[in-house]
């Protein structure tokens, strides 16, 4: 409904589904390693204050717990950041449905590569000696 109010806890949420979707972590970004406390690099965590305008999501870079801001650079209101978190699931959906990947690929990291041309790869360096 229209009057609804939305608030932190709605983003939350629909920040857990969309990272859930993407298969990224969400919250929980810290863990002990010996006497110290690190960050969890790649996790999401919401920053949401509205004082400062609503909400944003950020993404942790490094050890230390620096962030950038891998959806948008601004603050959005609650009820806009839930309905931007589900627009972005759908086109991610949508995506996903209109891509026909080929079986001849395979995936390595974030990469989808010709399975022919990494095995011929392979095969020559071998043949130069350059690989075991």
């Amino acid at each position: 409904m229209a009057d609804d109010r939305y608030t932190r806890n709605d983003a939350e949420r629909s920040l857990k589904r969309l990272g859930d979707f993407m298969g990224k972590q969400v919250g929980d970004c810290w863990e002990k390693k010996g006497d110290r406390n690190v960050s969890k690099m790649g996790c999401w965590v919401l920053d949401c204050n509205a004082i400062y305008g609503g909400c944003i999501v950020e993404e942790i870079m490094n050890e230390s717990g620096g962030v950038n801001h891998p959806l948008t650079e601004s603050r959005i209101p609650p009820r806009e950041f839930c309905q931007t978190m589900d627009m972005i699931a759908r086109a991610i959906e949508i995506d996903r449905k209109n891509k026909q990947i080929p079986e001849e690929y395979v995936r390595m990291g974030n990469f989808l590569v010709d399975e022919h041309l990494v095995n011929t790869f392979v095969k020559w360096k071998k043949g130069k000696g350059l690989m075991k």
